[in-house]
């Protein structure tokens, strides 16, 4: 019984940070006339799914071009500086060295890029455990999750690239996200 709840819990934050970022994404291309983001690194259909779907809430008619590459730096690169030669004017990545080679190939085209690990406030969440640990709330062997609720999915950081208007708007949503009110573009 106690792991269904916290199953069912946990669906309930699948996709925070991608539709954060996808958001941010949104409105980095809000008002150009050939919207394109691009998705670079290893395939992942659950993570392309949720950003394709936060995209499109904020701009309907842009396209995700999916530039799929292994999970290497230089591929992720490569993947990248594809993107942007296919017309993406903002690159999302999903994490670590390949996220960074992305975000790279993205800069070395003048064009913003947004990983994953933006979205994520690992920081809030450990301090959270250190807390009921110290007040004898946490004793371990439980199934925690942080979403955006908690704090521990917002915006932490965000490409010096994309518009003020934007980083505004994307907190302003973020925000929307963490207490629950009704989403808007």
């Amino acid at each position: 019984m106690r792991r269904r709840r916290i199953h069912r819990v946990a669906q309930n934050f699948v996709g925070q940070r991608e539709r954060i970022g996808a958001h941010v994404a949104g409105l980095a291309v809000r008002g150009q006339s050939d919207r394109r983001v691009a998705w670079v690194g290893p395939r992942d259909d659950s993570l392309v799914a949720a950003f394709v779907q936060g995209v499109h809430a904020v701009e309907p008619g842009t396209t995700i071009l999916r530039q799929w590459s292994i999970d290497r730096p230089a591929a992720c690169k490569e993947s990248a500086l594809t993107a942007v030669g296919r017309g993406a004017t903002v690159i999302m990545a999903p994490r670590g060295l390949c996220a960074a080679a992305a975000l790279d190939g993205a800069h070395e085209r003048n064009q913003p890029g947004l990983e994953l690990s933006d979205f994520q406030l690992p920081n809030v969440a450990a301090a959270q455990v250190v807390h009921d640990a110290v007040h004898g709330r946490y004793h371990g062997r439980e199934d925690i999750v942080f979403g955006a609720a908690s704090g521990a999915i917002g915006v932490r950081h965000l490409d010096p690239l994309l518009p003020e208007t934007v980083a505004v708007q994307a907190r302003a949503f973020a925000e929307q996200l963490a207490s629950g009110r009704t989403l808007s573009g």
